[in-house]
């Protein structure tokens, strides 16, 4: 069943670490410890949003139950909600999280700021409400499938 109030959520956090990381994207100085720590984090938890609704959409809208993110995005690509190019990117933007959360030690800064600069985490959002047209369109607001009269799970 949809929790509506998640989503919500779940988008107005991964819209506020966007304005955040876009907030660095236009500065012109170099960035401090301090930023690259805030960038890191905003970069991480922007990225946990589109773990979180992958996961939820695998589950609520196509009845998949997964254990791994990547599994998530793998399903979902499969069944055709999001394309193989989105796929890629989102398989990366994973990957890199995964170093910022298990290799903090070996977090490469020009990494992180070239990330930033180049506006790599762009796509996040309209991945994100994709995601919420996906649901939208399959489960509708009441929770039944639209092309059905399927509860979605």
């Amino acid at each position: 069943m949809r929790d509506e109030l998640y989503e919500h959520e779940l988008n107005r956090n991964a819209a506020r670490m966007t304005r955040i990381l876009d907030g660095f994207h236009g500065r012109r100085e170099g960035f401090s410890e301090t930023d690259l720590l805030a960038i890191q984090r905003a970069l991480q938890i922007l990225v946990e949003s589109v773990i979180g609704m992958s996961r939820y959409v695998a589950e609520v809208a196509l009845g998949i139950r997964v254990a791994k993110s990547r599994e998530s995005l793998d399903e979902l690509c499969s069944a055709g909600v999001l394309d193989r190019g989105t796929h890629a990117n989102l398989m990366k933007i994973v990957g890199f999280r995964n170093v910022l959360v298990h290799d903090y030690l070996n977090v490469d800064d020009a990494v992180v700021e070239a990330i930033v600069r180049n506006r790599e985490y762009g796509f996040l959002l309209d991945v994100l409400s994709g995601l919420t047209g996906h649901l939208e369109r399959r489960c509708g607001s009441d929770g039944y499938s639209v092309a059905s009269d399927a509860k979605c799970e």
